[in-house]
């Protein structure tokens, strides 16, 4: 079975690499970065934030990531994949 897809807007599907290009430059400068789901828009879909430390320092985006992520709530999964 196949899953439908989220929509470009414009009839197509959406295009699945375009997300992960975000990441390129800090996976290339060393940079730590971690992805936050923060919501969800009015159609369903979820927004995310990513967030960034300083060059080598993990510990400090991870940190971050974690309260962001206590005060905004957690993570829950969307409805079908609990």
């Amino acid at each position: 079975p196949h899953r439908a897809c989220a929509s470009s807007g414009a009839g197509e599907p959406a295009h699945h690499a375009g997300p992960a290009l975000f990441t390129i430059p800090f996976n290339l400068s060393f940079h730590p970065a971690a992805t936050l789901r923060v919501g969800m828009s009015s159609r369903g879909l979820p927004i995310g934030m990513q967030v960034v430390g300083p060059y080598l320092e993990d510990r400090t985006c991870i940190d971050l990531a974690r309260r962001l992520a206590d005060l905004i709530g957690g993570f829950t999964p969307p409805a079908g994949y609990a």
